[in-house]
């Protein structure tokens, strides 16, 4: 899905760490005839480190004599969705972690119901980080598609989703992958609190191609004959190492809800 979406995959084989240099957005300033330049570029570098992520079965020895090639389509089908999504949950939680909190609705005890107003202070300061003057898609938690997908904007027959893409004519996409989270209060002055809003979903909104997913090779296939042959049984292991950062300041973040939620003091 990250992919899908645009988020850049980078093949790393061979690189113990990949190092991804980006330049910062600035813009250009003017400058007379002659005279210094005021605006700069400069080069700042995204450091990723594979992470090994694994899924293991255990085969009988009898099933692979009678079942053959059905069941090698089986586990290589099982392998390569688990390591998609595998994949995908390392790509969202580092849009999700590098992404800066748009602020909600105040409300003196936490946070407020989202409205539609709060989607768009969201596309806003999405337009203004990443200088692309065009309506965003919103990517959605689980928790947060519920919110978007149900709650009814007052005088109004429709959802918070249906009039964002009524209006917009953008999407709003689910992310099985990006898990909800708890997070830190963030006050009317756009700092974060100390305290805690636990119960809300969250919207993510920017530009995937800031998102870079490494791979250090494919799946790797690993048979073991020998831990369990005194019960003729194979264990398979199917390995793969990635990783994922974010270049730029690319993301915003929505906290959603579709009723007020108290803040809490951890």
């Amino acid at each position: 899905m990250a992919e899908q979406l645009g988020a850049q995959k980078i093949d790393a084989a061979g690189a113990a760490t990949l190092l991804v240099p980006f330049l910062g957005r600035t813009d250009a300033a003017t400058a007379d005839e002659g005279a210094g330049a005021t605006s700069s570029a400069t080069f700042s570098e995204l450091s990723l480190t594979p992470q090994r992520y694994t899924r293991k079965t255990s085969v009988s020895a009898l099933a692979l004599n009678t079942t053959g090639q059905q069941l090698d389509k089986i586990l290589l089908n099982d392998f390569d969705a688990a390591h998609a999504a595998a994949h995908d949950r390392v790509a969202f939680s580092a849009i999700r972690d590098n992404a800066t909190f748009t602020l909600a609705t105040a409300d003196a005890s936490g946070m407020a119901a989202t409205s539609l107003a709060d989607l768009f202070n969201l596309v806003k300061d999405t337009m203004a980080a990443t200088g692309v003057s065009g309506y965003p898609d919103l990517l959605m938690s689980p928790l947060a598609q519920t919110v978007l997908n149900t709650s009814i904007v007052a005088n109004s027959d429709q959802t918070l989703g249906q009039l964002f893409v009524s209006q917009t004519g953008r999407r709003i996409i689910p992310i099985v992958s990006m898990a909800d989270a708890t997070f830190t209060e963030v006050e009317a002055t756009g700092t974060a609190g100390s305290d805690v809003i636990a119960g809300a979903g969250h919207v993510v909104a920017g530009n995937m191609q800031s998102c870079i997913l490494a791979s250090w090779g494919g799946i790797s296939l690993m048979a073991d004959p020998y831990s369990l042959r005194d019960e003729h049984v194979i264990n398979v292991h199917a390995d793969s190492y990635c990783a994922a950062g974010i270049v730029q300041d690319a993301f915003r973040i929505l906290a959603v809800s579709s009723s007020a939620i108290a803040a809490t003091t951890p």
